[in-house]
């Protein structure tokens, strides 16, 4: 390339960004055939996710059904309910709660993603109405 040349590159789904919420979209969308480019303004990809302790909180997820853990997006959604208080918005967190264990699912079937289930890591506050003492995270 020439000093004043730009490269390009085509794709259906630019994703900017390369933490975990950026990678799950590429993956997704390239599950679905669809040519993904990931970029990132960091030397190494990973985004602040690489240096959490990687931890998701996914209600009535596979890995709690598998482990025999008794939860439920309901009880969830109670327990939601009381720890946001007047922030509480019943459609998002409905959305989350049904689609957070489907996307656990599909990165287990169609990816070498595997999650281990946290039994003991509680919800912040286990004795609030739904609550748990652990089961949630994975």
């Amino acid at each position: 390339m020439t000093s004043g040349e730009r490269e390009t590159h085509e794709c259906d789904v630019l994703v900017v960004g390369s933490g975990c919420a950026g990678l799950s979209a590429a993956v997704t969308a390239g599950h679905r055939g669809l040519k993904v480019l990931v970029v990132e303004k960091e030397p190494v990809f990973g985004g602040t996710s690489a240096r959490s302790g990687g931890w998701l909180w996914i209600p009535a997820s596979p890995p709690a059904r598998r482990a025999g853990v008794d939860d439920s997006a309901e009880k969830a959604r109670i327990y939601l309910q009381h720890e946001t208080g007047p922030h509480f918005n019943a459609a998002r967190v409905d959305a989350y709660l049904e689609h957070a264990p489907k996307a656990v699912d599909f990165f287990e079937q169609n990816t070498a993603v595997k999650f281990d289930l946290g039994p003991f890591v509680s919800d912040y506050h286990p004795t609030s109405p739904g609550g748990m003492p652990g089961g949630r995270s994975i």
